[in-house]
């Protein structure tokens, strides 16, 4: 709706969208706090626990630890770096509270990038939106704090996203249309027939009027009167700053996690794609300059610049197109130089890789996919954490409608150039494209996709919903668009602060128990995510069993004390020799509690405690002859 622009309630539109912005984003380093309060909890699970050991190895050992893992080595490397620095600068420092801090940064990174190359190509209102978004909407505040790559590949996947839209933007559009060629002076491709003079391509109608001159020479396809200098239209996409940067951010994400190697596949895949689009418009459409529309000496002057050659006769054809062609078939060549040199930069660690798909190839825990898993991917993007609140689940509903609206109205009305369809496009892709992959790899040999890895691919999506909400609230349904996604965010952050309180209170009972636990005793156990936590705690000082299995390798190497236990009997023989404590989780822990008994073992609760998500009894396991008096 035109109000939002021009006022509402005697507000100008512009200073509304910034306060709305600056609103967002105090929402979301508010939402940053409550995160970094949470870092300073000591609990780990079960898939922090490697990341917690690795790094007591040196950077060479975690080489060969991760190569008998699922994943690259450099979250790792950083994990450690970090961990190292904080020791140095703070020695009496948590290693648990140094490596969620070393989660947290990451974010911090996308802050930095929120408020330059974000708020300078969209505005404040979009960046302070995009901020929220991205600090409070459903999973992304769980990876905040655990300590994973995630946060990390997070991070360069959206500055990478964030510099393929720079190499986009900056490339010059495809000849200019009909409206472009009446519109005012000054005023760029992309922007809307009512935008104010020194708008820039790309930008909202009330970006700043200081901005314009920088962005229009940055390779926005310049309308009549619009010419600044020789080569201006080609000026932006020499800026090799850009590529480089993409290239390093994927070269840097593909030693990460391997899903987030897929979304920088992606990206690539998009950039070629547009490129090649571009190339092929070049070498085969002229524009028709009409005399009512441009002036004989504009045109002139126009292809004076780009030809640097005159023009004989008004009706010589325009060569814009031929010119965005030639750059479009360099700028096809960065691309394919960029993925060569990333494969090229990518071989050593192929050996490892290939071992790790063998690895999972025999043996992996991820369940099958099944048709309602995309739905299940949707739901993990959208809903809440606090999932037993039934308000939640319409929420979700609604932001999925609100997004699926505000996309198609951007995509059909707003955003109609090559480049602002790039960016929506790309933007979803992404998360389409890691999704789809995941799911053909788990049907083709096992499943080794899970929800979680999607979490990389969200920061270019709710970049693209920041845009598109605002696209749709400027024509439609105004600032009430944003409702549910302000209660979705509360939502989430509530029940993210509660479970990560609930976790620091409980651990602190459970660490003041281990703690005090006999240094001789021996640990049983029957889930090997507990053993293995457990061993994470307790360190050298106990032997930690698993009843009825043996611990995986990793975990054996990791953790020596770490052993199995194969049935009742090995148990009994143990049970006189030895004090043994059973740490019991799940209701088979009863089961075996009574099978004991009928083997001779008798038993007494100690109490219950929590290692992060994982709730445990604590037996005292004794034999039979053992509660007769003496």
């Amino acid at each position: 709706m035109k109000t939002i622009q021009k006022s509402v309630f005697g507000i100008p539109g512009k200073k509304l969208k910034n306060g709305c912005g600056v609103f967002f984003l105090f929402l979301g380093i508010l939402s940053f706090s409550v995160c970094l309060l949470q870092a300073f909890g000591q609990d780990i699970w079960f898939d922090e626990v490697f990341s917690v050991n690795f790094i007591q190895h040196s950077y060479k050992e975690i080489v060969a630890l991760t190569g008998k893992d699922v994943h690259p080595p450099l979250y790792y490397w950083y994990l450690k770096l970090f961990h190292d620095i904080g020791k140095v600068l703070v020695p009496a420092a948590s290693s648990i509270v140094l490596c969620k801090l070393a989660s947290m940064l990451p974010f911090a990174g996308i802050f930095v990038y929120t408020l330059t190359a974000i708020r300078k190509n969209f505005g404040l209102h979009v960046a302070g939106l995009f901020w929220f978004l991205i600090m409070t909407m459903p999973q992304i505040s769980n990876y905040t704090v655990e300590i994973r790559m995630y946060s990390l590949a997070l991070f360069f996947i959206t500055a990478a996203f964030v510099h393929s839209c720079e190499l986009v933007r900056a490339f010059p559009a495809q000849g200019v249309s009909e409206a472009e060629r009446t519109a005012e002076p000054g005023v760029a491709a992309g922007t809307e027939e009512t935008a104010e003079p020194g708008v820039a391509a790309g930008t909202e109608e009330t970006a700043e009027p200081e901005a314009a001159g920088s962005e229009v020479t940055s390779g926005a396809v310049l309308a009549s009167g619009s010419v600044t200098g020789e080569n201006g239209l080609i000026k932006g996409w020499k800026k090799n700053k850009h590529w480089l940067l993409f290239w390093g951010y994927g070269i840097l994400t593909a030693y990460t996690q391997y899903y987030a190697c897929v979304a920088v596949i992606a990206i690539y895949i998009a950039l070629f794609v547009f490129f090649v689009v571009m190339a092929h418009k070049g070498k085969t459409e002229k524009t028709s300059c009409k005399k009512t529309h441009i002036h004989k000496e504009q045109l002139k002057e126009q292809e004076a610049i780009l030809t640097k050659a005159p023009v004989k006769g008004w009706k010589a054809e325009h060569t814009t197109e031929q010119e965005t062609g030639r750059i479009a078939g360099k700028c096809i060549g960065k691309v394919l130089l960029c993925a060569g040199l990333s494969v090229l930069a990518y071989l050593p660690w192929l050996p490892f890789f290939f071992s790790q798909v063998r690895t999972v190839s025999s043996s992996y825990w991820i369940q099958p996919l099944t048709w309602k898993s995309i739905f299940g991917c949707m739901k993990y993007i959208f809903l809440p954490v606090s999932y037993t609140v039934k308000k939640n689940y319409v929420l979700a509903c609604v932001m999925i409608l609100f997004f699926g609206a505000a996309f198609l109205y951007s995509f059909l009305m707003k955003r109609k150039d090559a480049r602002g369809r790039f960016f929506l496009l790309t933007g979803l892709w992404i998360a389409v494209f890691t999704t789809l992959i995941g799911f053909v790899c788990s049907i083709l040999n096992r499943p080794i996709f899970v929800y979680r890895y999607l979490i990389p691919c969200l920061g270019a999506m709710w970049l693209v919903a920041a845009v598109v909400l605002w696209d749709f609230i400027e024509k439609n349904w105004g600032i009430l668009v944003f409702v549910p996604f302000l209660l979705s965010g509360y939502s989430n952050m509530q029940g993210f602060y509660g479970e990560e309180n609930k976790k620091i209170v409980e651990m602190k009972a459970t660490q003041s128990f281990l703690a005090d636990f006999p240094k001789d005793a021996v640990v049983l156990c029957n889930f090997n995510h507990v053993q293995a936590v457990t061993a994470c705690y307790l360190k050298d000082s106990n032997e930690i069993w698993l009843y009825g299995s043996n611990p995986e390798d990793l975990i054996a190497e990791l953790f020596p004390q770490c052993r199995g236990l194969e049935d009742t009997t090995e148990l009994l023989q143990l049970v006189k020799e030895r004090d043994v404590y059973f740490f019991g989780s799940f209701n088979s822990r009863e089961e075996l509690l009574k099978e004991w008994e009928t083997e001779g073992i008798a038993y007494t609760e100690e109490g219950t405690y929590l290692l992060e998500r994982y709730y445990f009894n604590v037996y005292h396991l004794v034999t039979n002859q053992s509660h007769v008096d003496p």
